[in-house]
């Protein structure tokens, strides 16, 4: 029984290291985890960021913010913020990246350690403009509610988690109606 229970444990522990990466999806599409509550607090802190993305994320979470969805950015001077923002010169070529480790257990559904972190590549996104950049942005902190990769265009509804560059030309600004309608269901 022991060698049993031993053997759970580690599989679960196991398991509870598995970082989740969002992938191509449709409809609002959920990832595996949010922050906690139903009108959650959500703070972010910037670590060693630069004057442009540093930008393009403020502009994002009042974005987000002013759109009738379920949450609030508040930046935090904590050294333990729910969103750890940061941007630099990476090797691999995405534009940015957000991360998390997801819950294990079937009663759980919040990120683990209720937080999330992002990554700005000054690379790969040097000759985005600051439009462009805040949209990248507005992406990334829909990953860090919950939202997957949209498979959607612009004629068929724009949706600011559809993955590439032509979210960059639809009509409005996001985040759209089905990157709301993600929010509110997750929430």
């Amino acid at each position: 029984m022991r060698k049993l229970v031993g053997t759970l444990s580690a599989a679960m522990m196991a398991a509870a290291a598995v970082v989740c990466v969002p992938w191509p999806a449709s409809a609002y599409n959920l990832n595996c985890g949010k922050f906690d509550g139903p009108n959650p607090t959500i703070t972010y802190r910037f670590f060693d960021v630069g004057p442009g993305w540093e930008n393009a994320f403020n502009q994002a979470q009042y974005r987000w913010d002013v759109v009738h969805v379920p949450g609030r950015f508040v930046p935090t001077s904590s050294s333990d913020p729910m969103i750890e923002v940061r941007d630099g010169s990476y090797a691999d070529d995405f534009w940015a990246r957000t991360s998390w480790t997801c819950p294990i257990l079937p009663w759980q559904t919040n990120w683990i350690g209720n937080e999330v972190k992002q990554k700005y590549n000054t690379r790969t996104t040097g000759s985005l403009s600051a439009e462009n950049k805040k949209y990248v942005a507005i992406h990334e902190l829909g990953h860090a509610y919950g939202l997957a990769h949209e498979s959607m265009t612009c004629s068929s509804g724009p949706a600011v988690m559809e993955q590439g560059s032509e979210k960059f030309h639809c009509a409005g600004l996001p985040p759209w109606q089905d990157d709301q309608n993600g929010v509110i269901d997750k929430y």
